[in-house]
Formats: C-alpha cells, structure tokens, sequence
C-alpha cells in the first residue's frame, strides 16, 4: 500500500502534518506573468451589454429541439410560475431527456424572463465575489496568506 518514503501511515501523517508550503514545489523559480485584457473590460457598457444576451434561439433549438418561446410557453402551459426552481428543472429533465445542465439553463431563463429571478440570483440571495492579481511569487503569496502576522505588518508597510 505505501511506497517510497512512505513505508507506513506514521511516515505518511508525520509527512503531512509538518509546516510546508504546497505552493512551494511549484512555485520554485516562477516568474509571474502580466495578465492583459481587452480595452473593454471596465467598459460598464459592454459588461451591461454582456449581461444582457442569452443563448441564442439556434443554439437552444440545436441542443434541445426547441426555442425558447417554445420552452416558455410548455412551462407556462404547466403551471411552472407556481413551481420551485427545483421542479421546473426536474420536470424538464424527467420529461424531455435534457441534461441536467440544460434543464437548469432553460428554468433560469424561464425564471429571469417571468420576473421570478434577477439575474446573479442564486436561490439563497446574491453571490458576490472579488480578485486580485500579485505581483509576487506563489511561494511569497502563500506565506503572506498563511502567516496572519505577516501578512498584518505587510499591509502596513
């Protein structure tokens, strides 16, 4: 069962369980790389434009043989604004072998589209996130973020 160093679990938990930087096998001479974006990225514009545009009725008609005025009106026609999102998506599954990816696509357009859900609405709230990009090594990145006084007195450097 063990092989190498790790003859037994003792070795193997003694291994695992001593201060050691994962990132630090990678990350030995890693240079990190600029990231370049499109001009348009912060263009609130664009972003709005994106956010806006749904998959188009050729798409969904080639995956699922239907449009998706055709999808509305088959979930209108069974009482779907009255339903979970759970359901609407089982009852597209169950009854029209879609995947489950495409049976969750259609209930959240049939969802914004009747004003049951915003979009980014998640069934418990809104989900929010944020990154950033570092200038600095993994290996640097992980202490910072493993060492909480580190990290304190960086910030105030």
């Amino acid at each position: 069962m063990f092989h190498g160093k790790f003859e037994n679990s003792v070795n193997l938990i003694n291994h695992c369980t001593k201060n050691y930087n994962p990132a630090s096998n990678f990350a030995k001479n890693y240079e990190p790389q600029k990231i370049k974006r499109k001009s348009n990225y912060c263009n609130a514009e664009a972003m709005s434009e994106a956010a806006t545009k749904r998959i188009s009725d050729s798409a969904v008609r080639s995956k699922t043989k239907r449009t998706w005025n055709e999808w509305f009106s088959i979930l209108d026609e069974v009482g779907a604004k009255e339903l979970t999102h759970k359901d609407i998506a089982y009852y597209i599954y169950k009854n029209y072998n879609l995947s489950p990816w495409w049976s969750q696509m259609i209930t959240v357009t049939y969802e914004q589209e009747c004003r049951l859900r915003s979009r980014y609405q998640r069934p418990d709230g809104y989900s929010l996130s944020a990154s950033k990009v570092l200038n600095c090594s993994i290996d640097k990145a992980y202490n910072y973020w493993a060492d909480d006084k580190l990290r304190i007195r960086a910030r105030y450097e």
